[in-house]
């Protein structure tokens, strides 16, 4: 039976319409049988629950958030952006520009704005620890793993999803199913690994894995989706600035000149940051799940589930997430190896994983998964399912050094004032 509330003090929240964001009753009913078909008629009805926006109302707010989030952003940059030019004026004789902590401080108490397709172009910057590590976050691209302790539900939402408005155009022509993920917080891992693939010259190398929380890590990322819509990334903590020698970032400037940005302290957290938001505006994130074979006609020991993050809701019941999984694609012929130079999602299609059956894992379709949960529309899968995000590795100290920098100007005016 299925309580009430969940003991988990993660959960303690009121559920969230899932179309608009609009909270539900904060009581759960009771239901005898199936925990997870129980689960599942929760989910339901909090689906279906009355609306009081529509979804053009819910996409307006969103679009006012980002604007919003933009224009504040603005005022930050502005203000660093003067700091950057008087020290430029008066040092202008030396290669590399010198700028005082102070002024770090106070960048990282303001809002932020960044658009990862959008904003690092232009940016070089490599940390000063002996290692020559880039600080350009599109040479690490991060992997989360979270093991489910517990059973989860896949369900068929839409066989075909007509509208998709509110993707970007890079992934509006192509056919999709929704697919909705639902985790009860019985199933919920107690800690996940977090892998960053870092790019080098001569080669990738492998980053030490660190430990993830899943329901820290899933809450932030629904807080986000709620505000921001499937454009959100990820939020960014504000820290105060490192007083170690070796926690420096050069980065080159526009002009070619030099500057030494620190990076953050991760033990001091801020508490006067202002918000500091990522965003995709070419692209969606990705949702892998791994699991044991569930179709009898498949040779290899596991399946994946591939899509595209639609939309999180974290609740008292659990986290549920909405995938557009790709209705026919071949994903094994859009893989494309990470490091090498590539154009952008909206111009090239792809993704870098490699689904090769040596790894004895076979990608299922939006097409495969409708036919095999046909029946009641879902399926079952099982404890030990792993469930895999993959995002750029923007880390909070590449940010803040790009920021300096000027990256992301641009964008954020585009993006809160409407200008080019």
């Amino acid at each position: 039976m299925i309580v009430a509330r969940c003991a988990r003090s993660c959960c303690d929240r009121a559920s969230r319409c899932f179309t608009c964001g609009t909270r539900a009753t904060d009581a759960q009913p009771q239901s005898a049988g199936d925990p997870l078909l129980a689960q599942a008629a929760w989910i339901e009805q909090v689906q279906v629950a009355d609306c009081p926006r529509s979804r053009r109302q819910r996409q307006e707010a969103i679009d006012a958030a980002l604007k919003q989030q933009a224009a504040m952003a603005v005022e930050t940059y502005a203000r660093f952006a003067e700091v950057r030019a008087e020290a430029e004026a008066i040092q202008s004789g030396s290669h590399r520009l010198t700028i005082a902590n102070c002024h770090f401080e106070d960048l990282r108490r303001g809002h932020w704005f960044i658009d990862l397709d959008r904003d690092f172009e232009q940016f070089e910057g490599r940390v000063m620890d002996g290692s020559d590590t880039t600080a350009h976050p599109k040479a690490h691209l991060r992997t989360l793993d979270f093991i489910l302790q517990g059973e989860a539900l896949l369900e068929v939402v839409d066989r075909i999803v007509g509208d998709l408005q509110h993707v970007p155009d890079s992934i509006k022509s192509r056919t999709f199913a929704r697919v909705r993920l639902s985790v009860p917080c019985s199933s919920f891992p107690t800690f996940g690994s977090s892998r960053f693939l870092s790019s080098h010259a001569d080669g990738p190398r492998l980053a030490v894995p660190v430990p993830i929380k899943f329901s820290e890590y899933w809450g932030k990322k629904a807080k986000g989706y709620e505000k921001y819509g499937p454009s959100f990334v990820q939020f960014l903590d504000s820290f105060e600035v490192s007083c170690h020698d070796q926690d420096r970032i050069e980065v080159t400037l526009p002009g070619g000149k030099k500057m030494v940005t620190p990076m953050s302290d991760k033990t001091r957290r801020r508490t006067d940051g202002g918000e500091k938001v990522v965003i995709r505006s070419r692209n969606l994130q990705r949702q892998k799940l791994v699991f044991q074979k569930q179709a009898e006609s498949s040779s290899l020991l596991f399946e994946a589930l591939d899509g595209y993050l639609e939309n999180v809701v974290l609740s008292m019941s659990g986290l549920q997430l909405s995938l557009l999984v790709p209705f026919d694609d071949d994903v094994s012929n859009c893989s494309f190896p990470f490091g090498p130079d590539h154009a952008s999602p909206d111009k090239f299609h792809h993704h870098h994983n490699t689904y090769s059956r040596i790894f004895h894992v076979v990608p299922m379709t939006g097409r495969q998964l409708t036919g095999l949960a046909q029946a009641g529309g879902r399926i079952t899968v099982p404890a030990g399912t792993v469930m895999e995000h993959t995002l750029v590795g923007l880390l909070e100290v590449g940010a803040a050094a790009a920021v300096a920098a000027g990256v992301g100007e641009a964008a954020a005016i585009a993006a809160g004032v409407g200008e080019a």
